[in-house]
């Protein structure tokens, strides 16, 4: 087979054997593959620097047993910055690991990637709280994935007033006449963010503010929600709510 020409992001680097490097890159043409980088690690290396994690580049690769090998690459743009604020970087690492979970491999999929380089540029460049792109970037993804919560109407009785809960099981917002324990409470703010998040044209989704506490209701019930439609859990949001905590101590 030919040589694929492509842009990607890495979205995970781990070392292999003396000066090799393999990636999981999320790319325009071929979704997110797995590439060998003969060399990677050498001081001189022929991939120009783009052969490591947050950077956003164009690759060549080449067909190969089990995953791609790199030929070149070329640096479009770095997020390395990201990387000196653990916080953030724990944070990357987790939306990251959320891709690769709802992200079919191999498969093209520009308007999540789309997603989570607009992500990573709201996060290098711009002072929005993390526990707000968090929660944006679940739901975001999860409605571009197939799983978008509803939260037009009662998910169970289809009511249009007293939306004041929210449901996993029910996949969206329910009435008070509908809500079942456990069941989490949603304020009007909140129910506003979540339609903002969902409706809004991509370029806009970062671009609102809630209240600390709200915020933190908002991220609750997206990240409850995710954990709920991926039936998993995440050791990298583990260790981000740690660092995190340890942040605001």
């Amino acid at each position: 087979m030919e040589k694929i020409v492509t842009n990607g992001l890495v979205t995970r680097q781990v070392n292999y054997g003396e000066a090799d490097r393999i990636l999981h890159i999320f790319t325009e043409e071929l979704g997110i593959v797995s590439v060998l980088a003969k060399g990677a690690r050498k001081y001189k290396s022929h991939q120009g620097g783009a052969a490591q994690l947050l950077y956003y580049g164009q690759f060549t690769l080449a067909p190969g047993k089990g995953m791609y090998r790199m030929q070149g690459a070329s640096v479009l743009e770095s997020f390395f910055a990201l990387s000196q604020d653990i916080e953030k970087l724990a944070l990357c690492t987790y939306l990251f690991d959320v891709t690769a979970a709802l992200v079919q491999e191999q498969i093209p999929d520009r308007a999540a990637l789309s997603l989570l380089l607009n992500t990573l540029y709201i996060l290098a460049n711009k002072d929005r709280p993390l526990a707000l792109v968090k929660a944006v970037y679940e739901l975001r993804l999860l409605s571009l994935e197939g799983f978008r919560a509803n939260c037009g109407a009662c998910s169970r009785c289809g009511e249009r007033e007293g939306l004041f809960y929210f449901s996993n099981g029910a996949g969206g917002v329910v009435c008070q006449s509908c809500a079942a324990p456990g069941d989490t409470p949603l304020s009007a703010a909140a129910l506003s963010a979540l339609r903002y998040i969902l409706d809004e044209p991509s370029e806009r989704i970062f671009s609102f503010s809630l209240p600390e506490a709200e915020l933190q209701a908002l991220g609750a019930i997206s990240e409850k929600f995710l954990l709920y439609q991926v039936e998993r859990s995440f050791p990298s949001l583990n260790y981000y709510k740690q660092i995190k905590g340890q942040a605001n101590a």
